[in-house]
C-alpha cells in the first residue's frame, strides 16, 4: 500500500501572503488568532530538504515556548508530519536532510550575546513587541546564510503602541491605528547609517538620494496584518474564541480583536518616565532599604498569554527625602516557582532588607499571606490586608515621583517598569497590569510611615484611616 502524501500549506489570505513574501524582513501582525504563529512555524519548512539550512524562533522566555498550546506544542502538529525528530530537552527539531529548527528564549537584554558569532539563515520572532529594539537589530547582524538561500527574518506580533515595532511599521498603519489594507504586503527599503532608519519605496530611490557607498546597503521590510476573520481553520476549531475577545476590556478588545496599534489606557496622570532621574549606581547614605512584593501565581496560556506578574521592587530611602529604586524581580509562574524566587531574593538581599506584601481578599488571600510569612520566617516580613482603591494607595508614591524625588538605577528591567507605570490610571479598570505599581506602593508607604517613627500597630491604624476605614470626624 502506497504511503499517503501529506500536504502542509498556508490558508488563503494573509497567511498565504506571509509565506509568499520576498522581503528580507516580514512582520505578520495585528489581532489575536489570525494564524500568525502557525505561519511562522510553516515558513522555514520550505527548506526542510536543505542540509545546510537552519532556523531559530525566539520567544522572550522558554516558559512561553513550552506553555500548553504554545510554540512547541503547535510545532508538533506540523514538524512531525515532515519527518522531523524532536528534542524537547533542547527545544530542537532535526530533519532527515540535516535541516534543523530551534526555539530559544531571550529573557534578558544581554541574552543576545549568547548568539554572537552565529550564522542564522532563518531568524524568527514570536511576539516581536515583547523584545527590545536592541535585541532585534543586534541579532539581525547574525542573520546570514551559507546554505545557498538568502537569509530571512520573519516575525509575528500583537499591537503594542509603546513598542519599537509601532514606529518600525508606521507607514503601514493609519492615523486611526488600524492597518492600511492597501499597503499590507508592500515592500519598502531602509538603511540605518546612524541608528536612524531612513526609508525609500525602492532600492533605487535610496541609491539615488544617498549614493552607492559601502554603508548604503538597503534591506526590504513589509508588514502583513491579519485578524480572527482570516483564520478559517481556527474558527472551526474554537468557534467560541471570538466571544472571548469580544468580552475583554475595551483596550484589549481593540488591540486583539480589531488590531488597533494606537489605543492605550487613559494614563500619564499618575506616572511619567521623565519624572525619574536615572542613576548608574546606588548612592550611599541611605537610612533604610526594603522590597515590596505583589504576588501572583499565573502561568501564561493561549487564552491568557499575559497574566498577572509577581513583582518585587527594591527601594532605598534617604534622610533628605529622596528615594532610589534599585531592582525589580519579575516572574509569571507557578506557586512553587514564585516561592523559590522570593526566598532566593530574600537571602540575596539580606536580613537588613525589610520585606512587605499585601494580603488579598477572602480565604485565598489569608492562606497566601500565611504561606508568605512561613516562607520568609527569619526575615523582617510583614503582610498586611489590602484596602481601598489601588490608585489611592499609589498616590503618595506618585506625588514624590512627580517632584523628581524618586530615582531609578539603570537596568534591563527599566523599560517594563516605566511602561507599566505610564499605563496606570486613576480608573482602576483602565489598565492591563498594576503589579509594579502595587509593589512600589507597598514598600514606599511602609517606609514612609516608618521614617516618621510610627510603630507597626500605628502604621496599620494610619493606613486604615488613609484608605477610608474608620475615618474620624473633622
Amino acid at each position: 500500500m502506497a504511503s499517503e502524501t501529506i500536504r502542509i500549506g498556508p490558508q488563503p489570505g494573509p497567511q498565504y501572503d506571509f509565506l509568499s513574501c520576498k522581503a528580507d524582513i516580514c512582520i505578520f501582525g495585528g489581532a489575536a488568532y489570525g494564524g500568525k504563529s502557525v505561519g511562522l512555524l510553516l515558513d522555514p519548512l520550505r527548506h526542510y530538504a536543505n542540509p545546510y539550512f537552519e532556523g531559530v524562533i525566539f520567544r522572550r522566555t522558554t516558559t512561553q515556548i513550552r506553555n500548553t498550546g504554545g510554540l512547541w506544542d503547535t510545532s508538533r502538529r506540523f514538524y512531525g508530519q515532515a519527518n522531523g525528530v524532536p528534542s524537547e530537552t533542547f527545544l530542537k527539531w532535526k530533519f532527515p536532510s540535516g535541516f534543523s529548527m530551534r526555539f530559544s528564549g531571550l529573557e534578558y537584554e544581554s541574552s543576545v550575546l549568547n548568539w554572537q558569532g552565529s550564522s542564522i539563515p532563518w531568524l524568527g520572532w514570536d511576539e516581536l513587541t515583547h523584545f527590545t529594539e536592541h535585541q532585534f537589530f543586534f541579532l539581525m547582524g547574525w542573520n546570514r546564510s551559507q546554505s545557498g538561500t538568502p537569509g530571512r527574518i520573519r516575525a509575528t506580533c500583537n499591537p503594542d503602541p509603546d513598542s519599537f515595532v509601532r514606529q518600525l511599521i508606521d507607514w503601514w498603519i493609519g492615523k486611526d491605528g488600524y492597518p492600511i489594507k492597501e499597503r499590507c504586503g508592500k515592500l519598502r527599503w531602509f538603511i540605518r547609517p546612524e541608528n536612524e532608519i531612513i526609508w525609500g519605496n525602492s532600492k533605487e530611490e535610496i541609491y539615488k538620494k544617498y549614493g552607492h557607498g559601502p554603508n548604503i546597503l538597503p534591506k526590504s521590510l513589509t508588514f502583513i496584518a491579519s485578524t480572527i476573520d482570516d483564520n478559517k481553520i481556527g474558527n472551526l476549531e474554537d468557534p467560541g474564541y471570538r466571544a472571548t475577545l469580544m468580552n475583554m476590556k475595551k483596550v484589549d478588545r481593540e488591540r486583539l480583536l480589531y488590531g488597533n496599534w494606537n489605543i492605550r489606557a487613559t494614563a500619564g496622570s499618575f506616572f511619567r518616565r521623565e519624572w525619574f532621574p536615572l542613576l548608574d549606581d546606588i548612592p550611599g547614605g541611605w537610612w533604610g532599604v526594603g522590597r515590596g512584593w505583589d504576588r501572583a501565581a499565573s502561568i501564561p496560556t493561549p487564552n491568557r498569554p499575559n497574566p498577572d506578574w509577581t513583582r518585587g521592587i527594591k527601594m532605598y530611602a534617604y534622610p533628605n527625602g529622596k528615594w532610589v529604586i534599585a531592582d525589580m524581580k519579575s516572574l509569571q509562574g507557578s506557586p512553587g516557582s514564585v516561592e523559590r524566587l522570593m526566598r532566593g531574593v530574600a537571602e540575596h538581599d539580606g536580613a537588613g532588607c525589610r520585606i512587605r506584601g499585601e494580603q488579598g481578599p477572602g480565604d485565598a488571600g489569608v492562606q497566601q499571606a500565611e504561606s508568605t510569612r512561613k516562607l520568609l520566617a527569619g526575615f523582617d516580613i510583614v503582610v498586611s490586608p489590602a484596602t481601598g482603591k489601588k490608585s489611592e494607595r499609589a498616590t503618595p508614591f506618585s506625588r514624590q515621583c512627580e517632584f523628581n524625588n524618586v530615582s531609578v538605577v539603570k537596568g534591563d528591567w527599566n523599560e517594563d517598569f516605566f511602561k507599566e507605570l505610564e499605563n496606570f490610571s486613576e480608573d482602576d479598570k483602565d489598565y492591563e497590569h498594576d503589579d509594579i505599581v502595587d509593589a512600589c506602593s507597598i514598600i514606599f508607604n511602609d517606609m514612609t510611615l516608618k521614617s516618621q517613627g510610627f510603630s507597626d500597630e500605628a502604621v496599620t491604624n494610619l493606613e486604615q484611616l488613609m484608605r477610608g476605614f474608620g475615618r474620624p470626624n473633622g
